[in-house]
């Protein structure tokens, strides 16, 4: 017997009203809790997919082995850039977490980014 083979549900009482979330209840909840976490973080990775639209804000993919992470830098930052960005580089960005609860998404809003 390995452990696994006798399952137990628990079931909820019927006299317990079933709490149940809106999507925008959960969203806001994940928002609140990833923008409290992750506020002013540095984070490491690769950068990619690096597109300079005429805005004049830089958006790009940092990844690494295990997953991948939009990110935004708006045009103040970018325009103080003080190295050359390009795709492949290995850098470390400073900034925060943003959760966009339309489309149930989050990116890195950086502030700071330096090669590695």
């Amino acid at each position: 017997m390995n452990g696994f083979d006798t399952i137990t549900l628990v079931k909820e009482p019927r006299h317990t009203a079933k709490r149940v979330y809106t999507v925008s209840e959960v969203t806001q909840k994940v928002k609140d809790s990833v923008e409290r976490e992750f506020c002013g973080v540095w984070i490491g990775g690769e950068a990619s997919n690096i597109r300079r639209p005429d805005s004049g804000h830089v958006y790009m993919t940092l990844k690494d082995e295990g997953a991948q992470l939009q990110a935004v830098m708006f045009r103040a930052a970018a325009s103080k850039i003080p190295f050359s960005l390009k795709d492949g580089m290995q850098v470390i960005a400073f900034g925060s977490i943003s959760v966009y609860p339309p489309r149930g998404q989050y990116q890195l809003i950086i502030e700071v980014v330096e090669p590695r």
